[in-house]
């Protein structure tokens, strides 16, 4: 959507980080004040658009803060939910953090901490899965098994979704929420967002997930 010259506010990449635990493999992470500056000049830049893209984010991206008021924003701004399947997913969590022998090991890194949530069997299960470059196997367990528990509530808060599109095909999705962004553009208001939620990989920037208006 950015490089089609929609207006998108990555919060991710303002903060250098993917979220979750592993949010920080391949990633350098930014300040508080430097995420606080590069969104002031984001905000400034979009503010004449009547709505902005942006992903649904928790109040908290790796160690920086999100503001209160866009927070506030993701939960009652226009929502626009953006599925996947299973193997899109796989997919694109394995071409966001196996890119490189570094973010192997930053993965193992990670996956330790991860054991405080899914048991350190199961860490041992994902480290040898990573040691035995079963890639696949380990990004789907991710995602069904941690990432798809820990936001499940997320998907069971009754939203009121005005779009569910599929992100299979990237270009067709993208088609259809610049078509959405559009039909939305003809009405009158102030600055809005859109919020796309969907079915990513918690950290994995999968799709454009969450839009609001």
């Amino acid at each position: 959507l950015h490089s089609d010259d929609l207006p998108v506010l990555d919060l991710e990449g303002l903060a250098g980080h993917k979220g979750s635990l592993y949010g920080s493999v391949d990633s350098v992470p930014n300040s508080q004040k430097m995420f606080s500056i590069l969104l002031y000049h984001r905000l400034d830049e979009l503010k004449h658009h009547p709505y902005v893209f942006v992903e649904a984010e928790s109040n908290k991206i790796g160690d920086v803060h999100v503001p209160k008021f866009i927070c506030a924003k993701i939960a009652n701004d226009v929502k626009v939910r953006v599925n996947a399947t299973v193997e899109t997913r796989v997919a694109a969590l394995k071409r966001e953090y196996l890119a490189s022998e570094t973010c192997i090991q930053q993965l193992h890194q990670a996956t330790k901490e991860v054991a405080k949530f899914v048991g350190q069997k199961r860490a041992d299960m994902l480290h040898k899965m990573l040691d035995d470059e079963q890639y696949d196997e380990f990004a789907e367990w991710l995602l069904l098994k941690y990432y798809d528990q820990r936001y499940k509530h997320t998907n069971n808060k009754g939203y009121d979704y005005r779009l569910e599109i599929s992100s299979d095909d990237i270009d067709d999705c993208c088609d259809k929420l610049t078509e959405f962004y559009q039909s939305l553009t003809t009405k009158q208001g102030g600055f809005r967002f859109l919020f796309c939620f969907g079915g990513g990989g918690g950290g994995a920037k999968l799709t454009p997930r969450t839009a609001c208006e």
